[in-house]
């Protein structure tokens, strides 16, 4: 940003897609806050890809009066037509219901995504260990990669993901769309996002929404409504979402089936494209380059 400052491009506009400091403590904290605010003073216009990402922003001092959060949030919003239930996907993961030995009326408990700490793994497996003891014929997935480098889960956490018997890792995935599909239920405890977008994917493909309540999460989940919020870093909140869908099934498919409306409403993927075109737009006209 400040490169094109200085080369006077004429147009600088910068897309939030979320704050990796908001975990961090101390000087470090400190220091990526002071790099956030000096990247938003040349850009013209912020973008944060979430409401409560710019009311967070905001209360934090950092480009209070640049901000705008286009449509409804998201990032690239999603591709419906992509994230469909097609008789190749229902087949795909039909395969992988029997590859995985899921026993009849067992549910699948998915998470999609990195693998670590910071997305609420420790906590979803304890919670997950907690309801295979009155549900053992469930399942619980973990789709993604392993960071031991970056963010480790602790040795216990690796013990159970390798020799629980209800949990399947099953490491990245180019198209994680068959494994939604065979699930019943995504559980996202992520402990910080932008805008997340496997609750979109998951909503689209049938999937029931347990998600955190963080920013981003909380803009895609009405409590009740439309998915489940619990707190952030609450393996008992967790679990007890988990154990009340799974006593109410018929609460489990009204709950995915309302996300399934709300995604296909608003975060047409299309429907952002112009949004965001018609603004770039505004700006272009505004410096006299269109």
């Amino acid at each position: 940003m400040w490169a094109a400052f200085f080369a006077r491009v004429p147009v600088r506009l910068h897309t939030i897609a979320g704050l990796p400091w908001v975990e961090t403590k101390g000087k470090l904290r400190k220091l990526l806050m002071l790099i956030e605010k000096l990247t938003a003073f040349p850009a013209h216009a912020i973008f944060p890809n979430s409401f409560k990402q710019m009311e967070f922003m905001r209360e934090m001092g950092i480009a209070k009066n640049k901000m705008k959060v286009l449509g409804y949030g998201s990032s690239n919003g999603i591709d419906a037509k992509h994230f469909s239930q097609t008789p190749e996907i229902t087949l795909q993961a039909s395969g992988l219901k029997q590859q995985s030995g899921i026993k009849e009326g067992g549910w699948i408990w998915v998470f999609v995504g990195r693998v670590v700490k910071d997305k609420g793994i420790a906590e979803l497996i304890g919670a997950f260990s907690s309801l295979h003891q009155s549900f053992p014929q469930d399942q619980l997935w973990l789709v993604g990669n392993l960071e031991p480098e970056l963010d480790p889960l602790n040795a216990i956490h690796m013990q159970l993901i390798e020799n629980h018997p209800g949990i399947k890792w099953w490491d990245y995935q180019q198209d994680v769309r068959p494994f939604l599909a065979a699930s019943d239920v995504l559980t996202f405890p992520s402990y910080r996002e932008g805008f997340p977008n496997v609750p979109l994917q998951a909503g689209l493909l049938g999937c029931a929404l347990i998600l955190s309540n963080i920013n981003g999460c909380n803009e895609i989940v009405e409590d009740g409504k439309n998915g489940m919020l619990v707190a952030v870093k609450s393996e008992t909140a967790l679990l007890e979402a988990m154990l009340k869908l799974r006593n109410n099934s018929s609460l489990k498919d009204h709950l995915a089936q309302n996300i399934k409306e709300k995604v296909a409403q608003q975060y047409d993927q299309k429907k952002l494209w112009n949004t965001l075109l018609e603004t770039y737009n505004v700006y272009l006209q505004k410096s006299n380059k269109v």
